[in-house]
C-alpha cells in the first residue's frame, strides 16, 4: 500500500484552513461531503511535511486541526444523518487525535512555554537538566506520532475516507437546503456556547476545557457555512471568536503544563516548583484575560441572524 507522500521531497509549505466551495442551492448532504473532503485534504497536505522530518512543528498542529475540523463536521452532521453511519471512522479519528496529542502538548511545552520561564530565572537557577528531560519527551512522544502516521491503521483509516466520499452511497437522507440546516446547527453551537461561558472568569479547569471545546464547535462551523452568509459579517464574528479562543487556549496551555511537570523522571525539585509555581501565575493572569474578551464576543452580532 503506496500513498502519494511517500518518496515526495520536502513539501514546501504547511497547509492551513481553506474556504470550502459551498451554496445555498446545495443539500446538506453534498454540503456535508464538501466540507469533509476540505478537512480530509488538510490532514494529508500537511501529513506529507511532517513525515519528510520536517522540524516545524505547524505540520503536526494543522494535521490535528484538520482532524479536529473532521469529527466536529461529521458532530455537525449527524444532526441530518444519525450517529451511527460514520462511527467507525470517528473511532479511528479518535485514536488517531490520542497519538497525535502529546507531541503537540510537549511541543508547546518545549517551544512556548518554558523557554519565558528559563529567560527570566536562568541567572537565578540553573534549568539545564529540566529541559534536557524535557526535550527527550517531546521527542520521544514525536516519536510516537510519527509511527502512527506511518502505520497501516493510518493508512486505512484515509482509504476508507477516500472510498466513503467517492462512493455512490454517500447518505442521502436529507436533501433540504444546506442555508436552513446552517442557521439551525449555528445557532445550537451559538447557544451552547454562550450558556458555557456565563460568569467566565470563575469557572473552574474543567469547566474552562469544556467551553473552549464548545468555542472549538462553534468556531468550526462558523468557518464550515461561513460561504453562505455575509463575508463581512463572518469576518467581524470570527475575529471576535479568535481572541476569545486564544485566551482559552493560553488558559489550558497552562493547565496542560503542570500535567506534563508530572510526567518529568528525577526532576530537579528546585526547577519543578518554579516552573510549577510560574505556571500557576500564569494560570490567574490569563483567566483574567477572559472577561474582556467575552465582553468583546458579547457586542457581535452572530452572522446568520
Amino acid at each position: 500500500m503506496r500513498f502519494y507522500w511517500e518518496g515526495m521531497g520536502r513539501f514546501s509549505s504547511v497547509k492551513k484552513v481553506t474556504m470550502i466551495d459551498l451554496n445555498k442551492k446545495m443539500d446538506v448532504a453534498t454540503a456535508c461531503r464538501e466540507i469533509v473532503k476540505n478537512c480530509l485534504q488538510q490532514l494529508q497536505d500537511n501529513t506529507v511535511g511532517f513525515l519528510d522530518g520536517e522540524e516545524d512543528c505547524e505540520y503536526l498542529r494543522q494535521m490535528r486541526v484538520g482532524i479536529r475540523r473532521m469529527r466536529s463536521a461529521f458532530s455537525v452532521f449527524s444532526h441530518a444523518f444519525g450517529n451511527t453511519i460514520f462511527s467507525d471512522i470517528i473511532r479511528e479519528l479518535r485514536w488517531l487525535s490520542g497519538e497525535l496529542g502529546p507531541a503537540r502538548n510537549w511541543d508547546v511545552f518545549v517551544l512556548e512555554m518554558l523557554p519565558p520561564v528559563v529567560n527570566a530565572l536562568s541567572s537565578k537557577y540553573d534549568f539545564t537538566k529540566l529541559m534536557q528531560a524535557s526535550e527527550i519527551l517531546r521527542r520521544k512522544n514525536r516519536e510516537r506520532a510519527v509511527t502512527a502516521t506511518e502505520s497501516q491503521r493510518f493508512k486505512v483509516l484515509l482509504l476508507k475516507l477516500g472510498a466513503v466520499l467517492s462512493s455512490d452511497t454517500w447518505p442521502q437522507k436529507d436533501a433540504s437546503p444546506v442555508g436552513d440546516f446552517a442557521d439551525l446547527i449555528l445557532e445550537k453551537c451559538y447557544r451552547n456556547f454562550e450558556k458555557s461561558g456565563r460568569r467566565v472568569t470563575t469557572l473552574d479547569a474543567k469547566k474552562l476545557h469544556a467551553l473552549r471545546i464548545d468555542g472549538k464547535k462553534l468556531r468550526y462551523a462558523a468557518e464550515f457555512f461561513s460561504p453562505l452568509y455575509s463575508a463581512r459579517a463572518v469576518r467581524a464574528f470570527l475575529s471576535a471568536m479568535s481572541g476569545l479562543q486564544d485566551a482559552l487556549g493560553a488558559v489550558n496551555d497552562a493547565a496542560t503544563t503542570n500535567h506534563l511537570l508530572e510526567e518529568l523522571p528525577n526532576v530537579d525539585p528546585g526547577a519543578f516548583c518554579l516552573v510549577k509555581g510560574w505556571m500557576a501565575c500564569e494560570s490567574v493572569q490569563r483567566i483574567s484575560r477572559l472577561g474582556p474578551q467575552w465582553v468583546k464576543f458579547n457586542t457581535i452580532d452572530p452572522f446568520w441572524n
